[in-house]
């Protein structure tokens, strides 16, 4: 039977809903030997801040058992080297380029988004929220209702270009931190960041990675990250979503799309398999025809709670 792939995201038309998740497979160009970039439904670039940074010192990447901790500390080589480097090749590929992006502070993250409105091969920007905001004292910018609400309000005339914004788990309520992030005037809500956890390394009595605590994503947030989703679309139903969080296969796909997403994003299992990204958009296709599935933008939010 024919499927239609193609979904709308905040006035932005994918052909199908498979991307990238940001921070998992560069600036791109990383993944280009492996398989075409193209058949993506878009890119989201790894995050690209106002100046470079450096990032945390190494260890910065822990095994766990069902996940990957990493505490890479936002490395990259900053706005105007994005730009002028990898964003004229990312172009050439013909999908949506969506460029994850922050700041330390109010003002530096207005300014990298007012940069990155000018580049017409941007097609949306994805706001992660998650950095310690230095000037109130290293709060992350997404964990706090009312910090959260500023900062997008003060992104939101810096753009016009689509505004996404990628929400943290390591809150009390993610139904109220996407409400101050559609208030301060987002798009879309990409859920969900990492949550936070650690390691311990026995033999030497230290923490891991380097900080002490890095982000867990993988197999083991799919549940936690699956219930952000339909939370979020149960409150919100008319606003896209982006599913994020442990998807290694077509049919986890199909449980986000399920639970409210419009679209999702693929992280560590690329960095497992390069090319998981096609495997996961192939297997989704066939599980839509074995279960009679003709257009997938039909599928979003359809999951039901069965009366007892």
């Amino acid at each position: 039977m024919n499927l239609d792939t193609r979904v709308q995201l905040a006035g932005i038309e994918l052909k199908n809903p498979v991307m990238t998740a940001s921070g998992t497979s560069g600036h791109g160009l990383e993944l280009a030997p492996f398989f075409d970039l193209s058949r993506l439904g878009a890119f989201v670039t790894k995050g690209v801040s106002l100046g470079p940074r450096a990032g945390n010192p190494p260890p910065r990447l822990q095994e766990t058992p069902a996940g990957l901790l990493n505490a890479i500390g936002l490395e990259n080589p900053g706005v105007e080297a994005f730009c002028s480097g990898a964003l004229p090749e990312l172009a050439a590929l013909g999908i949506p380029i969506v460029v994850n992006c922050f700041g330390e502070d109010v003002e530096k993250t207005v300014a990298v988004v007012a940069r990155l409105d000018r580049e017409p091969a941007v097609a949306a920007l994805e706001l992660n929220v998650s950095c310690p905001n230095v000037k109130a004292g290293g709060i992350a910018f997404g964990t706090d209702p009312a910090v959260l609400r500023q900062l997008v309000s003060e992104c939101r005339p810096a753009t016009r270009k689509p505004l996404w914004v990628k929400l943290s788990p390591n809150v009390t309520s993610i139904v109220a931190m996407a409400q101050s992030a559609l208030d301060g005037g987002a798009d879309a809500l990409t859920c969900i960041n990492t949550l936070v956890g650690c390691d311990i390394d026995v033999r030497r009595g230290r923490f891991l990675p380097s900080p002490g605590r890095g982000g867990l994503s993988g197999p083991a947030i799919l549940p936690v990250a699956l219930w952000a989703v339909a939370q979020v679309h149960r409150a919100f139903p008319d606003v896209p979503i982006v599913g994020v969080g442990g998807i290694r296969h077509g049919e986890d796909v199909l449980k986000f799309l399920m639970a409210g997403a419009t679209a999702v994003q693929v992280g560590t299992a690329t960095l497992v398999e390069p090319d998981a990204c096609v495997r996961i958009l192939r297997e989704f296709e066939e599980t839509c025809r074995e279960l009679g599935i003709g257009r997938v933008a039909d599928v979003v939010g359809t999951a039901r709670v069965e009366a007892s």
